[in-house]
């Protein structure tokens, strides 16, 4: 894989909001990232109709809210505001003007925030589905009602402490693995690996366990060494339940997975990170292996061998 990303090549920043303060937790992280990678920031709301005056009174909201929630100057922010599907229209308008990275929400569920989701919360936090048709990174957001997103070292900072990757040795898992490398290297921060064996014949043997081991420190090697920490780890059942587990437990703020380009074909990586991105009480970084901006690809070739400490 090589020395990897120094640092995400991250030039344009799209906010999908709501006109609620739902929306204003998110404007703020987008706008924090833009700080961070001195990007642009850009904004879309979706109607369900083309009322004229519902558009300008929406354009007006849309400015307002930028300029009480993400201490950014209205002026230096693209908005749009589009008609139909919200997920359709803001894939097709993410396409349109070349985002890097999306940051949407997504609501918590009844279990985690035991508040009611409103018709507004369903349409608007979109992450999930964002995550599975976007042609670049989806950053998604747990968010509680209109009370914004769940407070995240991001919000405060940009960086993110604790990352915690998936990787299953596939392209896509790959591609992931070399963004979550550059958000450790740029936190200083601890990534945790982690591989997944569905089942528990042969994934429960101490043998297994070693070779992915010796697998995984041979993938991430001259990574590892400098500015920041990286353990490895294996486990073995269902996917999501096993990541989750391993994020909850470890107090991960971040998670990072790949998604196959899978429209229509039911994949299961891209059904893993949808499913992750529902379902987990910190913010997911979905990476598809068919991203717009190849700039942001990883480099597929092993670096030499280098010691991480394995937690099994």
């Amino acid at each position: 894989m090589g020395s990897g990303m120094e640092r995400l090549a991250i030039r344009r920043v799209l906010c999908p909001v709501q006109l609620t303060d739902f929306s204003g937790g998110l404007l703020a992280i987008g706008s924090t990232l833009t700080r961070r990678y001195g990007a642009d920031l850009f904004t879309v709301h979706v109607l369900d109709d083309d009322v004229r005056r519902r558009k300008e009174e929406a354009v007006i909201r849309l400015r307002g809210l930028i300029r009480t929630k993400s201490g950014v100057d209205p002026r230096d922010v693209t908005s749009v505001v589009r008609r139909g599907n919200p997920v359709d229209e803001i894939a097709a308008y993410a396409e349109r003007m070349e985002a890097d990275i999306i940051v949407a929400g997504r609501r918590l569920s009844p279990r985690i925030a035991r508040v009611p989701a409103t018709a507004g919360d369903r349409r608007q936090a979109a992450g999930p589905d964002m995550a599975r048709a976007a042609r670049c990174a989806v950053l998604t957001v747990p968010t509680v009602g209109d009370d914004g997103p769940v407070p995240t070292a991001v919000a405060a900072a940009g960086v993110f402490k604790h990352i915690v990757c998936g990787v299953d040795f596939s392209r896509a898992s790959l591609q992931a693995l070399s963004h979550a490398i550059a958000l450790a290297r740029e936190a200083a921060g601890l990534l945790t690996v982690v591989h997944i064996v569905a089942g528990h014949a042969t994934g429960g043997s101490p043998k297994h366990h070693d070779r992915v081991i010796r697998r995984l420190d041979n993938l991430i090697g001259a990574n590892a060494r400098t500015r920041f920490r990286v353990r490895a780890t294996v486990r073995t059942g269902k996917p999501v339940d096993a990541l989750l587990t391993v994020v909850r437990a470890e107090g991960g703020d971040l998670l990072v997975l790949g998604a196959t380009d899978s429209r229509g074909t039911g994949d299961r990586e891209s059904c893993t990170a949808t499913m992750a991105s529902g379902r987990a009480d910190c913010p997911v970084l979905v990476v598809p292996e068919a991203m717009r901006n190849r700039s942001q690809a990883a480099d597929w070739h092993p670096a030499p061998s280098h010691t991480i400490s394995a937690a099994r």
